[in-house]
């Protein structure tokens, strides 16, 4: 992720011009932003781009499930708990992936790290935790859940069709 520095103010000066001003007034941003700074992280154009899409999808949707498809950086997961707080989540990643999103969220005062589960077998059942780190081998784990709500930002650009079209499924 990005740590803040003092180019902060350049970055934010240009974000207005890119994205208006309405973006930063929204309720989804001040809750990213209060995380943020916590973490002492920037908000860079991806997490905006998070910002955009859980601030719409707060107005449309009230997901009991999320599946949150090759996040990174916690963008989405993040979202998708400051968003709908009631919701379960599943993280859908590479291994490699999981474990860097696990140690950036043990480095957070999100309350959402202390209700996190491995699925780590094909006969996963869904308990009370509030995240679920899903290696993507275990992605068809999924397929009998009832999850209401599936995002997936930049992720698929390095699969190949025929492993897209399996998340599809």
């Amino acid at each position: 992720y990005t740590s803040k520095s003092y180019k902060d103010i350049l970055h934010i000066f240009l974000q207005k011009i890119i994205f208006g001003n309405q973006i930063f007034k929204t309720d989804t941003y001040k809750k990213f932003k209060i995380e943020f700074d916590k973490q002492n992280r920037f908000i860079d154009s991806d997490t905006i781009r998070h910002i955009f899409t859980f601030e719409k999808l707060s107005k449309i949707v009230n997901p009991k499930n999320i599946a949150i498809i090759g996040d990174g950086k916690l963008n989405g997961v993040l979202g998708a708990y400051l968003t709908f707080p009631q919701a379960q989540i599943f993280n859908i990643n590479l291994s490699e992936t999981l474990i860097n999103d696990y140690l950036i969220l043990k480095e957070s005062s999100s309350e959402i790290k202390s209700s996190i589960e491995l699925v780590n077998h094909s006969n996963f059942k869904i308990g009370n935790k509030k995240l679920y780190f899903v290696p993507s081998n275990f992605k068809n784990t999924l397929l009998t859940k009832d999850i209401d709500l599936f995002i997936n930002i930049a992720s698929f650009q390095e699969m190949n069709m025929q492993e897209i079209e399996r998340y599809f499924s």
